[in-house]
């Protein structure tokens, strides 16, 4: 399997990398990650017998965001939730 990847930027990622800013502070373009209604992720890893102990992906966990004082907001698990919409 031969791959070319074509960036225009000096690193990998697009927008979807993080960058500093000139005075050095790291910036992060939001929250990276899979989530279950990915399923094209899901038939990939499946189809590359990526499952089960072999598998890339940690549990779900909770994500929290930052601010400069601090903890901001605690993101929970939705999909453990007994809620259904």
């Amino acid at each position: 399997l031969r791959v070319t990847l074509l960036e225009a930027g000096k690193q990998g990622g697009g927008l979807a990398s993080g960058w500093k800013t000139p005075q050095g502070r790291p910036i992060e373009a939001g929250i990276h990650g899979f989530w279950r209604c990915y399923r094209n992720i899901d038939a990939l890893v499946a189809e590359l017998g990526l499952v089960g102990e072999r598998s890339p992906f940690t549990d779900y966990c909770e994500s929290s965001l930052f601010t400069t004082s601090g903890e901001s907001v605690v993101a929970p698990v939705l999909g453990d939730s007994k809620l259904r919409l």
